[in-house]
């Protein structure tokens, strides 16, 4: 029973919202299944995919061999990004009251040209999910004097990622 003039569905949404945000914290997979592409369409995730999601999360090393075109390097790209948003949240998934300090992740590719392309691709997916990072793009002269860059070849969040 809800008291008059109070909003019981915006109650709902409120602890919906953070329950969704303390799974997407715990689970790699609940994660990849949030992001949206550039379009703000919802990633396809294929059944191997998923099952890669889980074994790269679960296994400290692991060796991922599949055919071309079947989304390693995507795999690869949203697990730094996991990283990266988890890193500026606590395990339930609340944004830090302070930075965690700095977080490095590097990615190596064949070639120069390739490594931008995969920073591209990165930056497309940081961008398109704004729910879950904010406005990254235009951060604030605070945000850049904590660090905070965004630019071709690096992406420094405020949170340190």
């Amino acid at each position: 029973m809800s008291r008059p003039g109070s909003d019981p569905s915006g109650a709902m949404r409120a602890s919906t919202r953070a329950l969704h945000k303390a799974l997407v914290a715990a689970s790699f997979p609940m994660f990849f299944a949030a992001l949206v592409d550039r379009a703000g369409c919802p990633l396809i995730l294929p059944p191997h995919i998923l099952e890669l999601a889980e074994l790269i999360e679960r296994e400290p090393r692991l060796v991922l061999l599949a055919p071309r075109s079947h989304g390693k390097t995507t795999l690869v790209l949203v697990y730094i990004l996991w990283w990266f948003w988890r890193h500026g949240h606590d395990k339930s998934g609340r944004p830090l009251a302070t930075p965690a300090g700095p977080f490095q992740a590097v990615l190596f590719s064949a070639t120069h040209d390739q490594a931008l392309v995969l920073m591209a691709i990165f930056r497309d997916l940081l961008l398109a999910n704004e729910d879950l990072f904010g406005d990254v793009a235009a951060a604030s002269g605070d945000a850049r004097r904590r660090g905070a860059r965004f630019s071709q070849t690096a992406i420094r969040l405020p949170s340190g990622a």
